[in-house]
């Protein structure tokens, strides 16, 4: 075997056989998002891949993408973020943080009714960020409120019960 495609069968193994917090297309996600197509289809969704801290410390493995209505340039978005916990007292126990932490000056923070807990984080410009549980996968979604209420009830319609 040439020494490039011993580097490539190397390459290949690793890849594979690394499972650190996966990311992308999650069968919820892709629920989530054939359920606003039929309802919003106006509104485009694009796959995401976030490089940036992971929503809950311990999650063994995330999704995320957002949606705009209409053209690309549009300032209106709704971005999803779901992080799979690996169980339901770790996902509970970091939901009881996150409503203990601090509301930073110009952000109130509001309970929500919806799937096993939740928390609404909103600004009086209209920007907001909603946290949820079932079980133990947890969603952060955020953009305008409005269109952040009618999203999470898409998802939470999707997620498996309890």
């Amino acid at each position: 075997m040439r020494k490039s495609q011993s580097l490539l069968l190397a390459l290949l193994v690793l890849a594979t056989s690394t499972q650190v917090g996966a990311q992308g297309r999650s069968p919820l996600l892709d629920k989530v998002v054939r359920s606003v197509n039929k309802h919003r289809p106006s509104w485009h969704f694009i796959p995401g891949n976030c490089t940036c801290p992971p929503l809950v410390p311990i999650q063994t493995s995330y999704a995320a993408g957002g949606w705009h209505p209409g053209d690309i340039t549009s300032k209106r978005h709704v971005s999803i973020y779901i992080s799979y916990v690996a169980s339901v007292e770790d996902a509970a126990q970091w939901m009881a943080g996150l409503s203990q932490r601090e509301v930073v000056e110009g952000w109130r923070r509001d309970r929500y009714k919806l799937a096993d807990e939740s928390y609404l984080w909103s600004k009086n410009d209209g920007d907001s960020y909603l946290y949820f549980r079932k079980g133990s996968v947890v969603v952060e979604l955020s953009g305008m409120v409005g269109d952040v209420e009618l999203f999470a009830e898409y998802a939470e319609k999707q997620m498996p019960a309890g």
